[in-house]
């Protein structure tokens, strides 16, 4: 059933290739249970047959997951108190996750927002930044930042394994994942306290 499954899913990614990503994207975003990791592997196979180009896979992906975490984002900030029993109800997180999720959040602010998004909890953190009320001009560029290594490593993994999900998971696992989204968050970290220092610094030359 599982390879019937997969099968079905590699011819609809052959067949719709770009149209495949955005909806993989999308309820990745909107936070709804759905495996879009080995979706994004299969779709790097369309790139190293030269069906869909790599950068522009990323930047769908990328976009609609971010324009998809508006969804939570509006939930968390309309149940506000009320959030916490529409997880663990609707979506069927545990409340060890779910203060998990909050812990984080309460302990890196804004910042998580960005750098959770590669893990599981990042799909999640969105509707903690809406119960916080943080400012939805924020939001979304945090967002986009933090999902785009996401984006970009399943794709390449995807074109490297030829859409092999059972080599990447393999690789993956003998390489130690979260050390490469260390690598990887440590990177976005370090992008936006350059961008954060040079806009400070373009403000205080514009002021002299």
């Amino acid at each position: 059933m599982i390879m019937n499954l997969l099968s079905l899913i590699t011819n609809l990614i052959d067949q719709y290739g770009y149209i495949v990503i955005v909806i993989t994207a999308f309820l990745e975003g909107a936070s709804i249970p759905f495996p879009g990791s080995p979706i994004l592997v299969l779709s790097g196979f369309l790139i190293y047959q030269g069906k869909i180009h790599l950068w522009l896979a990323v930047l769908l992906a990328t976009t609609f997951y971010t324009i998809a975490s508006i969804i939570p984002y509006s939930i968390g900030k309309k149940l506000k108190e009320k959030l916490f029993d529409f997880l663990e109800v609707y979506l069927k997180i545990s409340r060890e996750k779910i203060d998990k999720i909050k812990a984080v959040f309460n302990q890196y602010g804004e910042i998580s927002i960005c750098l959770t998004r590669p893990f599981f909890i990042g799909n999640y953190i969105s509707y903690f930044a809406g119960i916080s009320q943080i400012p939805l001009i924020r939001f979304l560029p945090l967002t986009f930042i933090g999902i785009m290594p996401w984006s970009f490593l399943y794709l390449v993994l995807g074109y490297i394994f030829r859409g092999s999900v059972g080599k990447v998971d393999s690789f993956l696992d003998r390489y130690h994942i979260f050390g490469i989204w260390n690598f990887i968050g440590v990177g976005i970290f370090g992008v936006l306290i350059a961008f954060k220092w040079y806009k400070n610094k373009k403000a205080k030359d514009g002021e002299s």
